[in-house]
């Protein structure tokens, strides 16, 4: 039996609309970043597309939270 695989999975590109939904962020944001240049993006024709590398590497960068234990 072979495992159904998830497009989001092997895809290298995402839309905004996509990426937005994959980093849970809003679509502002995302333009933001892109705007910013904290985010790398592509245009492909008219579309805008968000290499799956540059997100993984955007989602890395960020700060991890760290709960205070002092009460």
């Amino acid at each position: 039996m072979t495992a159904v695989r998830n497009p989001s999975e092997t895809r290298l590109a995402f839309s905004i609309p996509e990426a937005v939904e994959l980093a849970g962020i809003s679509r502002s944001t995302m333009y933001a970043l892109i705007g910013a240049g904290r985010l790398p993006a592509v245009k492909i024709g008219r579309s805008t597309r968000i290499r799956r590398a540059d997100l993984e590497i955007w989602l890395s960068s960020l700060p991890t939270f760290r709960r205070s234990t002092a009460g």
